[in-house]
């Protein structure tokens, strides 16, 4: 009993000394940040500073010690380390309201709406008051309701704005849009999608556009309000002569899934270094479906039939052939803090000649595109990745090949190679594997209030087997160049492209306009 009572006697005292360490250590924490609040509200930053990170380095559990140093750091104007220490006080609480807050009003105020919502969305914020569309739209209501994932009085939620996002950009009715949240009073929000209605005059520039390479590009956006765009291409260019027609459009009034109908006649001579020129003649038809579901996944669904005569080329043949085609848009990886997004899109088709051997044929393309934007705001020195890699097996028709260059036909850019010769197609490699990765760094140069003028360097690599032997084409190639664009209000971009082969010695001048 004896031994019983002096193991009590001495676990009560143990007990006892601990609190007393505990109470003094709250005491120091208490006197550590007393000292620092004092010292802050005279104006001595640095020293208020000092204080506190001698407290944090004695305390590194107690989640105050970074948050006031978060406020420390925001009156220093230094937003970057206010951040910084903000996510130190949310790894000792994640559900802090105040650090929620703080840390997603920061990158409010630098334009980063989707990681302000990050935080946001912790406290339940921003609710909406109302959600307004400037200039009012012809579009029809019930078509506005589906793409928009929120309403007056709702949360908005980061999922949601990038499924608003998403549809609206299958849409493609809101010309050159913003859609942003703004802050009326400290707790109340309204959300607003601004655009840039088309003049009679904005049209007619758009619809003019190639005329520089013998083209005229004819549309209609938002059919009688519902949705529906018709777009066309007409090119009278006697080596690449093209009409093309597209109708797209919601599905039954809901922008979560859309159609697509199309037609192409293309009339194309290509020379692969040969004596002679081939004559490529095709005629296509498809239609298409595609599901927005949210902002993460888009797929895509459809057939095409299409028939091709080819003169003076022996290796392939013509046909008539039906294919069925499906894709798949993901997006791996946006880490809105960092300003990093990684998306990725796969496509296949398969397809069968319908006339002749009747033989079957298919393609598999997949694309990942990472971007990167260093600077807490704006676009200034935009890193851009784009990789991609595909194969054709089978009696793919020579047009359905992977063809490599720079080209107006063709988005597989390997810009040291020119995609035609005396306007003729087929000096750009092409193959049925292929491997292409694309580097590119984009800085703002010149800002006006009707243009902007960005331009960067650019590299290029790619592989692949060409089909018609050309030696030159069958090693590593690598382009590299500059490229610069004039963005204008309007939506247009002119794009222009000066690459050089470093491994051939050729070189490629472009320029194009697109919206």
């Amino acid at each position: 009993m004896e031994g019983h009572r002096e193991l009590d006697i001495a676990g009560r005292a143990a007990f006892g000394l601990l609190i007393l360490a505990f109470g003094c250590a709250a005491a120091s924490a208490a006197s550590d940040l007393e000292r620092a609040m004092e010292l802050a509200a005279s104006g001595e930053w640095d020293q208020a500073r000092a204080a506190l990170l001698a407290g944090a380095r004695r305390n590194p559990g107690d989640k105050r010690y970074p948050l006031e140093l978060a406020g420390i750091e925001y009156r220093r104007k230094n937003p970057a380390a206010a951040k910084r220490y903000l996510r130190r006080a949310l790894e000792l609480d994640s559900a802090d309201r105040y650090a929620n807050d703080f840390l997603g009003t920061l990158y409010y105020l630098e334009g980063n709406l989707e990681a302000a919502l990050r935080y946001w969305n912790r406290i339940e914020k921003p609710r909406v008051d109302d959600v307004k569309i400037v200039p009012a739209p012809r579009l029809n209501p019930v078509v506005v309701d589906s793409a928009l994932a929120f309403a007056p009085g709702s949360l908005v939620t980061l999922d949601g704005w990038r499924t608003t996002r998403a549809r609206l950009d299958g849409l493609d009715v809101f010309g050159n849009y913003r859609l942003e949240v703004r802050a009326e009073t400290e707790e109340r929000f309204d959300a607003e999608l601004g655009w840039l209605r088309p003049s009679a005059w904005m049209t007619a520039v758009s619809m003019v556009r190639g005329l520089a390479y013998e083209t005229v590009e004819p549309e209609l956006r938002d059919i009688g309000g519902s949705g529906s765009n018709w777009t066309s291409l007409v090119r009278w260019d006697a080596q690449k002569r093209r009409a093309a027609t597209e109708l797209a459009g919601p599905l039954m009034h809901n922008a979560k899934w859309r159609y697509r109908w199309y037609a192409d006649a293309r009339s194309e001579t290509w020379n692969t270094g040969g004596l002679e020129d081939f004559r490529l003649r095709k005629m296509a038809t498809g239609a298409e479906f595609e599901a927005i579901p949210n902002g993460t996944v888009t797929w895509r669904s459809g057939f095409e039939v299409s028939s091709r005569g080819l003169a003076n080329l022996a290796e392939f043949r013509g046909g008539t052939a039906v294919a069925y085609r499906a894709g798949l848009t993901y997006q791996v990886l946006d880490t809105p803090e960092k300003r990093f997004t990684l998306g990725s899109n796969a496509t296949w088709e398969l397809g069968r000649m319908v006339s002749g051997a009747r033989d079957l044929y298919s393609r598999a393309q997949i694309t990942l595109t990472a971007r990167w934007m260093p600077l807490a705001r704006g676009e200034d020195y935009a890193v851009k990745t784009r990789i991609s890699a595909g194969t054709a097996q089978g009696s793919t028709p020579v047009d359905e090949l992977f063809l490599l260059g720079i080209e107006r036909d063709n988005d597989l850019w390997l810009r040291g190679h020119a995609g035609t010769i005396e306007g003729k197609k087929g000096s750009e490699p092409v193959g049925r594997n292929y491997f292409l990765a694309n580097w590119d760094i984009h800085k703002e140069v010149y800002r006006h209030a009707l243009f902007t003028v960005e331009a960067g360097p650019f590299v290029d690599t790619a592989k692949t087997n060409d089909v018609f032997g050309r030696a030159g084409f069958r090693r590593w190639l690598v382009d590299t160049g500059v490229e610069c664009a004039l963005r204008l209000p309007i939506g247009l971009r002119a794009t222009l492209v000066y690459g050089r082969d470093l491994r051939g010695g050729g070189r490629a001048i472009y320029a194009t306009v697109g919206r």
